[in-house]
């Protein structure tokens, strides 16, 4: 009796210990726009991936680039200040909560959430995984209008007897023709056999860019830096990139014109090719902000020898190989857990739960058949 007792108290902690995997929750951020005009508003979307009584975290924004303006939950709190929201309610779950930002200035910037904390019917909070922690947004001046010319009146010629008096010319300025607009070039992925795209090489590194003619004009160079252990950079971005587990390299990719520093007019993409003991399928890639040090994982795809993905603004990257546990630079193992680990991890002790209650039938009829002989 004892042992059947035992036996089931570590079956209820087995079960106990399987729902509270399946119950996980991850939070993650997100914009309803990747781009958007200077002065325009753009908002984004905190979602908790269930529903909560309450919920803090913290939003990290560039607030010269990005203004608040207004939340979707009135009663909840929010300091500019030190970016901290908090919500609690008796009535009301959240599933997600939305920000309205205000676009200052141009150029590339980044939301991200951070210390998230939920609880539910009144509990403790208790802090949740985070998904996808960031979210890029590029702000881009707005295309000037131009008026249409304005017509001319006939001179009157209804008196045809009289000659004509020769009348000097009046000056006129004539205005500046507007600029022709090129639109930006969109966000497909050149294949390595387009006969349209041109291409820049920095061979020292096996980087290039494809590109269509519109990208930007003639006379632009591509320089990249290998940021390794002696440069500069390499601790903060090693730091930035701490819960990214794998083999790393890292890249300063630029465009140059005139030796200043310019971003392409729209899309174009980018070749990395990969080192020989790099494992193509388990490649990633990230984008690095180093303004407020975060991360953005970039979607790619491999062409021959090389990491491809578009981008529409230069900056630092991370190639990763996740075939290795092990972090470069001694890192800790990440906390991040993502939707697909949370059903690998359900399968898996789904399983090595089905295999314990077998185990433990078998060995409770052993027991009874042992008691009975016994008996007998």
């Amino acid at each position: 009796m004892k042992k059947f007792l035992s036996i089931s108290i570590i079956m209820i902690l087995i079960i106990g210990m399987l729902g509270g995997v399946v119950n996980a929750a991850s939070a993650s951020i997100s914009a309803s726009s990747k781009s958007v005009y200077k002065g325009k508003d753009v908002t984004v979307t905190v979602s908790l991936g269930d529903k909560v009584g309450a919920v803090q975290f913290k939003l990290n924004y560039d607030t010269s680039k990005l203004k608040f303006k207004s939340k979707s939950t009135p009663t909840a709190s929010y300091s500019e200040a030190t970016k901290k929201y908090s919500y609690a309610s008796s009535v009301d779950d959240l599933t997600s909560i939305s920000f309205t930002f205000e676009a200052l200035t141009t150029g590339q910037t980044s939301i991200s959430i951070s210390n998230v904390e939920t609880a539910k019917d009144g509990q403790k909070k208790t802090p949740i995984p985070i998904g996808n922690s960031t979210t890029s947004i590029t702000i881009s001046e707005q295309p000037a209008t131009t008026n249409p010319p304005t017509s001319t009146t006939k001179p009157n010629t209804s008196n045809t007897n009289k000659k004509p008096t020769t009348t000097k010319k009046p000056t006129t300025t004539t205005a500046e023709e507007p600029k022709e607009t090129i639109e930006p070039t969109p966000n497909e992925l050149i294949k390595l056999d387009n006969e349209n795209a041109k291409t820049l090489k920095y061979e020292e590194i096996s980087v290039m860019i494809k590109y269509m003619p519109n990208a930007f004009e003639d006379g632009v160079i591509l320089k990249v830096e290998n940021i390794d252990s002696e440069h500069e950079k390499y601790q903060t971005i090693n730091e930035i990139l701490k819960e990214i587990n794998g083999n790393k390299r890292y890249f300063d990719i630029n465009l140059l014109k005139d030796n200043e520093k310019i971003q392409p007019n729209g899309y174009v993409t980018v070749y990395i090719k990969v080192p020989q003991e790099y494992n193509k399928e388990k490649l990633e890639l990230y984008y690095i902000n180093e303004e407020n040090s975060s991360y953005e994982l970039i979607q790619g795809e491999i062409q021959e020898d090389y990491y491809t993905f578009t981008t529409n603004h230069f900056s630092t990257y991370a190639l990763v190989d996740k075939t290795e546990e092990a972090e470069v630079g001694g890192n800790e193992p990440t906390q991040e857990i993502s939707a697909m680990d949370t059903v690998r991890d359900v399968f898996t002790n789904a399983i090595l739960l089905y295999v314990i209650i077998v185990i433990l039938i078998i060995v409770i009829i052993v027991q009874r058949v042992k008691i009975s002989r016994q008996q007998d």
